[in-house]
């Protein structure tokens, strides 16, 4: 027999018998076994029952059967894809001779993250066959993350805008990594964008990039035009306005206006645009403001005072631009009238003329500008051969002549117009009336001439004079009495006498 055999899992036969003897006894011999299919001892055992020469004889030897191998198989997928929890995707199996055949737990290690997973299994052998063991490698992939990333429509403000996502893990975990930078606009032009995002992950997740459509809308503008609520007429185009434009994100300037109607009195109007630019659609603003009529101003100087009874004279002045003509009117008809620009005195008096423009379209009428001056009697030269506006004998005019107390003293003036004619209507005295006394008085220079007294002064005709009888007889003598005679030019005659 052999020392050893391998278990088969068969009854094993691996010995020899013969018997030999003399005579040339020699041939082989059956054997039989004992225990000769399981690892172990086994007995191997042959016999000779002899024969007409020879005795019968026997013989045995054992020999053992050794375990056989077994055969550990582990089996992967070449790659599985991560999922966050721990993966156990391949299999075990042990074989051997005899039959055996039965498949075997695995074990794990590295196989939850992407990357290098290692499997392995283990036969710890039975009473025929040897232990074994096997492993095997197999790779997780990364996963992809689920990315959803939204674009944006606004509308410009200037300020950063960026499009919203977030990537997915398994079992909804929400990963960092999404890069959505590349989506970022601030202050950009208005108009739409393909904008790219990524997301990057150093562990289980595959990197991803994609694009998205992100739209900024033109902003809206303000045009506004400011102007004042009147402006007057000067003849000339008139731009009183201003205009700007405002908008989001800083827009800001000044705009220029135009106008239309702007030069002659009435309603005018401002207007500005703004086209618009890369981030602000285009507005407009007008405005309206009155141009009111210009004033107008009459120069009308001073006029000198003038001699009833003189000629008719010419007046003029200067009026405003409008271009109509200055016209006069008389505002004291009694004392005198105007006709066009030719004045003709009537009386004595205060002559009041006022000058007028009228406006037209562009123009305002003038105020009214007035001028008076006084229509006089003459105060000096000859009246009737004797002086004029000044007192007549019998009263001395330097205040030398003395009356006897008691008598009447006439006094007696003659006033002339321009012409040396001497005037007598109704009201050239205004008034009359004892102003003072004083002195002593020594001797009467002077005869008595009327011994009737007056009430007031009267017209002589025939002197062609105005006359006033003074009556003395309450008048206290050894006095001289001063006397005033207002006439209605507003001029005066004075005198004085003394009584005795």
């Amino acid at each position: 027999c052999p020392t050893n055999v391998t278990f088969t899992g068969s009854a094993l036969t691996p010995c020899t018998a013969s018997v030999s003897g003399a005579g040339g006894l020699s041939q082989t011999l059956t054997v039989s076994y004992s225990e000769n299919t399981n690892a172990g001892t086994a007995t191997a055992s042959a016999s000779y029952s002899g024969d007409a020469n020879h005795q019968g004889s026997s013989d045995s030897a054992t020999f053992t059967i050794d375990k056989a191998s077994s055969s550990t198989v582990v089996s992967c997928p070449t790659n599985v894809t991560f999922t966050g929890s721990a993966l156990t995707p391949c299999t075990a199996s042990v074989s051997g001779v005899g039959g055996l055949s039965q498949a075997l737990t695995v074990s794990y290690s590295n196989n939850t993250n992407a990357g290098t997973a290692t499997a392995s299994a283990s036969y710890a052998g039975d009473a025929n066959h040897l232990g074994s063991s096997d492993s095997a490698t197999f790779t997780i992939d990364k996963a992809d993350a689920v990315c959803a990333v939204a674009g944006y429509k606004v509308t410009y403000d200037g300020s950063p805008h960026t499009a919203t996502g977030t990537c997915v893990g398994v079992g909804g975990t929400i990963l960092s990594g999404l890069d959505l930078s590349g989506t970022t606009h601030t202050n950009a032009k208005a108009g739409t964008y393909t904008d790219t995002w990524s997301f990057t992950d150093g562990g289980n997740y595959n990197n991803q990039s994609g694009s998205v459509t992100d739209e900024i809308d033109k902003a809206s503008s303000s045009t506004v035009v400011s102007c004042p609520t009147n402006v007057t007429f000067t003849g000339s185009a008139l731009t009183p306005c201003t205009a700007s434009v405002s908008g989001a994100g800083g827009l800001s300037q000044t705009l220029t206006v135009s106008y239309s109607e702007n030069t002659n009195a009435g309603t005018a109007t401002a207007l500005a645009s703004y086209a618009g630019d890369a981030n602000h659609q285009g507005s407009s603003d007008s405005k309206t403001f009155t141009i009111d009529k210009a004033a107008q101003v009459i120069s009308f100087g001073s006029l000198a005072d003038r001699i009833i009874g003189g000629p008719d004279f010419l007046i003029s002045a200067i009026g405003g631009p409008s271009g109509n003509a200055v016209t006069f009117a008389s505002m004291t008809t009694g004392v005198c009238t105007v006709s066009g620009s030719t004045v003709h005195l009537v009386s004595v008096g205060t002559c009041t003329i006022t000058a007028n423009q009228n406006g037209n379209s562009n123009y305002l009428g003038a105020t009214p500008v007035s001028q008076s001056f006084k229509v006089l009697y003459a105060s000096v030269g000859t009246c009737n051969g004797d002086a004029g506006h000044a007192i007549l004998q019998p009263i001395n005019s330097d205040g030398t002549s003395v009356f006897k107390q008691g008598s009447t003293v006439p006094a007696k003036f003659r006033v002339c117009d321009a012409n040396g004619v001497s005037i007598g209507q109704p009201g050239v005295v205004a008034s009359f009336a004892a102003t003072g006394m004083k002195g002593v008085v020594t001797g009467v220079n002077e005869q008595i001439v009327s011994t009737t007294p007056d009430t007031a002064f009267r017209w002589d005709a025939t002197g062609q004079q105005w006359i006033f009888n003074i009556s003395t007889k309450n008048l206290a003598a050894g006095w001289t009495y001063s006397y005033v005679i207002t006439l209605n030019d507003g001029s005066t005659i004075t005198f004085r006498f003394g009584l005795k």
